[in-house]
């Protein structure tokens, strides 16, 4: 997987995801079928959506800053661009009117789920992904270090 990382640009991720995410808003039948057809179903796909989306992008900030730390300001602001895409969004079904309805709701949801994509990130995932990132170049001169 690190290896295959190495051949993706660094901002590809986001721009994938991103895309994904706005077709999955925007589009009339994106999936053909209703997904998480249940109530709050929807909120949950929002929260869940948009938490991966600010992880994925402060993900791949994370490699852009490599070998260096990643700021924490500059983490929020990701975090905050995509609660701020789930509103542009939101906006974007109005004025489309393809039959996808605008629900204030659903910002809300995508701001929920940015902000626990944030905390996620920073509580449990920014130092390990640092360090796996990282290891194989580590990896390589303690290797040297321990033949001489």
């Amino acid at each position: 997987m690190r290896k295959l990382l190495k051949y993706i640009p660094v901002w590809t991720l986001s721009i994938l995801a991103t895309a994904v995410i706005a077709y999955l808003i925007l589009a009339p039948k994106p999936l053909g079928y209703e997904i998480m057809n249940f109530r709050f179903g929807d909120k949950i796909a929002h929260v869940v959506a948009f938490m991966l989306l600010a992880m994925v992008y402060i993900f791949d900030y994370l490699r852009h800053r490599l070998p260096h730390h990643t700021r924490l300001d500059v983490e929020l602001a990701f975090a905050v661009a995509s609660a701020t895409l789930g509103g542009l969004l939101e906006i974007g079904q109005l004025v489309l009117r393809n039959g996808r309805s605008y629900d204030p709701y659903d910002w809300l949801a995508d701001i929920i789920g940015a902000a626990l994509g944030f905390v996620i990130m920073n509580i449990f995932l920014v130092k390990p992904i640092r360090h796996w990132l990282l290891h194989r170049r580590h990896h390589h001169h303690h290797h040297h270090s321990h033949q001489e």
